[in-house]
């Protein structure tokens, strides 16, 4: 596991257990991202789509990272970033 990746499943346990902290420093990761990406998908109206996905995959997360939190570290099956 990368340097990268562990510091993303320790994000991923914190968003787990609803630090807001956590969660604002998730998106300020990943939001140039996911903007890119929505940019391209939606043209004009990339920002509506950001946040409307980025609040969506917010209300999933914290309901999925539990099982995330559990899983062993060492071998993860997947990653914050492949998430997105």
């Amino acid at each position: 596991m990368t340097e990268s990746e562990r510091y993303d499943a320790a994000l991923l346990e914190r968003v787990a257990r609803k630090e807001q902290a956590a969660l604002s420093e998730l998106y300020d990761r990943f939001s140039a991202v996911l903007f890119s990406v929505a940019v391209r998908v939606a043209r004009d109206h990339g920002s509506s789509v950001m946040r409307s996905l980025f609040r969506f995959f917010t209300a999933w997360l914290i309901r999925s990272s539990q099982s995330l939190v559990q899983a062993d570290s060492a071998a993860p099956t997947s990653t914050a970033e492949s998430w997105l």
